[in-house]
């Protein structure tokens, strides 16, 4: 057994040499390792570099949408940064009002074109993207905004299209803000279309809606579909409904919950003062998948399922609590999801997080020459991601994330999405499958286990000698048909090897219960395009292990394969099965055989043997049939005969066949 195994091995690293050198132009690296085999040298997922922004007093607040930065300082100056032309001149926008004025929050559509400033006084400015000129919006005076749900779908240069706002004191509003016309001196347009209130969480105490965001669900009706989901400092809440599809504003009133009836929310103990809220959009206008809320005891993290059915009120789904890192007593400011991380920001670095398993897997420290962090943020346009303190402005750049995807999946035992996120990386892959073969053979699943260990490098005689081991020879079958499989058709040595070892265990198998399914599978090996150039290599062998099993029925069947039509004859002779053989000699048509093997039918079959020969009528040579004819008539098998069927030929050869021979003539 030894020996084959050696002589496999050696066929195979052969075989692999003459690969390597056949394919060396168009040869590719494992991404984790140089040409030379070392490990290469990977740059981090995520890295962050500082921009070229001085602000002339500490920053406050920074918003970013389609590549444009709105930066607010505490002198109550707005600066704007196109970003895809940094080195353009910014023009500051100062709000004349108080020098103690200040700024409660700021915040700017995803378009990059819609801006909203909240002031401590609770006066709410307007600005829009290309104009110098911010505008009060009077019918938002009296609010302080904590967060915005914006418009994805309609939002554009024109306008918003609705939006909802939620205040400090748990009163969400909607709205709809249009673009100004400043070329109207005289008349002044309102912004804001109207402003109505559609939900009241503050009823009892007042109380943050410090996260807020709406999406439009699919719908197999004419009405609009919407989820609402929003946050307080401990809770999280959710909505779904319909709106007809022309309705008078406020749009959202009918999917709150009416007044007197409590919404339903999930609460989770030892708030720290302040959440936050994030989806995760793989695309800009595709619906969220994955949402995580930062909230006192940890990041709530799961799946975000869009195709709930009417009825349902709520979006989320699996979601787990993962707890905050254990590097320090700090609380995290601000949070950002991306599609498999995590990043919380603190007053002096960014931890990340993998989302699959809550593991802290990046720690990236600020100097603390740039101060204290505010927050990190993405632009759900463009992709880009931004972190600042009150000094400097950070850009973070992201470099294939789900690189180390594979490896957590593994981990994980999910070796479905492993091989899903090896991205065709050959040696990835083979990691995850040879991990997956050791977790089925552990657990006794013995034919899943060979399976995979067949899609592997793993050495053969080692992997073989594991299922005899454990005296499994289905799963050592299945293990060799799968390597014979993935074999190509100059292999031989290797096909010719593999063939003989399935040929005996697959005969060995017959002797069970399942005899006709292991029959069949032997069955369709040999008739494997693969197999059938190296059967003439191996038909020595293989009759002789069908021959050791006396398995006749598939002797017959090998030789029928391999067109060995002398021993399927011979084998029908020597168990007087005389009509079959002549019937193979009429299909197989080789008239050397029928010459052959005509004295013996002659004898034992002779009436259906020279219909045989008058249907084959002009191939066949009666000159080369009279030994048979002669032997018939010497034998006195003639004599057993109502009519002399050598005679019978004979007639037909002069008669229909204008056969003139003498030796016709005076034999007849």
């Amino acid at each position: 057994m030894a020996g084959l195994f050696d002589q496999y091995e050696a066929a195979s690293v052969a075989d692999n040499r003459n690969r390597q050198t056949r394919n060396i132009e168009t040869s590719t690296y494992d991404a984790e390792t140089t040409s030379s085999g070392k490990p290469r040298v990977m740059n981090p997922i995520f890295s962050k570099r500082r921009i070229n922004f001085r602000p002339q007093a500490p920053i406050s607040h920074l918003v970013v949408g389609n590549g444009n930065l709105l930066i607010a300082l505490t002198n109550n100056t707005l600066i704007r940064i196109d970003t895809e032309k940094p080195d353009s001149e910014q023009q500051p926008i100062e709000l004349t009002r108080p020098y103690d004025e200040k700024i409660h929050s700021i915040f700017l559509d995803p378009t990059g074109h819609h801006s909203l400033i909240s002031l401590v006084s609770q006066d709410v400015l307007y600005l829009y993207k290309n104009s110098q000129k911010y505008r009060h919006l009077p019918k938002l005076k009296g609010l302080v905004i904590d967060s915005v749900g914006w418009n994805r779908v309609s939002s554009g240069p024109q306008g918003t299209g609705e939006i909802l706002i939620g205040t400090n004191k748990g009163v969400i509003w909607e709205t709809e803000l249009l673009a100004p016309d400043d070329h109207k001196i005289f008349i002044a347009s309102a912004v804001e279309q109207y402003a109505k209130q559609v939900f009241n969480l503050g009823r009892d105490s007042s109380v943050s809606i410090t996260s807020l965001a709406f999406e439009r669900l699919p719908s197999t009706t004419s009405d609009r579909r919407y989820f609402i989901i929003l946050t307080t400092p401990d809770r999280l809440y959710q909505f779904i409904g319909s709106v007809p599809q022309s309705v008078d504003p406020p749009v959202f009133l009918n999917i709150f919950m009416y007044e007197g009836k409590p919404a339903s929310f999930l609460e989770l103990p030892g708030s720290f003062g302040y959440s936050e809220l994030k989806l995760f959009h793989p695309v800009f206008k595709e619906l969220p998948r994955k949402f995580a809320w930062l909230a006192g005891p940890g990041v709530y993290y799961g799946l975000m399922d869009t195709d709930v059915e009417p009825g349902c009120q709520t979006v989320t789904k699996d979601a787990e609590l993962f707890s905050y890192p254990v590097t320090t007593n700090t609380n995290p400011l601000s949070i950002l999801l991306t599609e498999f991380h995590i990043l919380l920001l603190y007053e002096d670095c960014v931890r990340i997080m993998c989302v699959l398993n809550g593991q802290l897997v990046l720690e990236d420290n600020y100097q603390s020459r740039y101060g204290s962090m505010k927050r990190i943020i993405r632009d759900s346009m463009k992709g880009t991601i931004w972190s600042y303190s009150d000094q400097h402005v950070f850009k973070y750049s992201v470099e294939d994330e789900t690189r180390d995807v594979w490896k957590i999946y593994l981990e994980m035992e999910d070796f479905s999405s492993a091989l899903k996120h090896c991205d065709g990386n050959v040696s990835q892959m083979n990691q995850v499958r040879l991990k997956e073969a050791e977790y089925f053979f552990n657990r006794n699943e013995f034919s899943n286990s060979a399976e995979c260990f067949a899609k592997t490098d793993a050495l053969f005689g080692e992997t073989a000698l594991k299922f005899l081991s454990v005296g499994n020879d289905a799963a050592l079958r299945v293990f060799l048909v799968r390597k014979l499989e993935g074999l190509r058709l100059g292999d031989r040595a290797q096909v010719a090897m593999l063939l003989c070892w399935l040929v005996e265990l697959h005969l060995d198998g017959m002797a069970g219960s399942d005899r006709l399914t292991v029959q069949s599978e032997l069955r369709r090996i040999l008739s494997l395009p693969l197999v059938k150039p190296v059967l003439s290599d191996c038909q020595s062998t293989i009759y002789n292990l069908i021959s050791c099993h006396g398995n006749t029925e598939d002797y017959v069947y090998f030789a029928s394969l391999i067109k060995d039509a002398d021993r399927v004859v011979a084998h029908h002779l020597s168990r007087s099965e005389f009509p079959a053989a002549i019937s193979y000699l009429m299909k197989y048509g080789d008239v050397n055989l029928i010459y052959k093997f005509s004295p013996t039918l002659m004898e034992h079959a002779s009436s259906a043997c020279v219909d045989a020969f008058i249907q084959l009528r002009g191939r066949l040579n009666p000159r080369e049939l009279m030994p048979a004819l002669v032997q018939y008539e010497t034998s006195g098998a003639s004599s057993r005969n109502q009519q002399n069927q050598a005679i019978r030929y004979l007639e037909f050869a002069v008669s229909s066949l204008s056969h003139t021979d003498p030796a016709y003539t005076t034999t007849y």
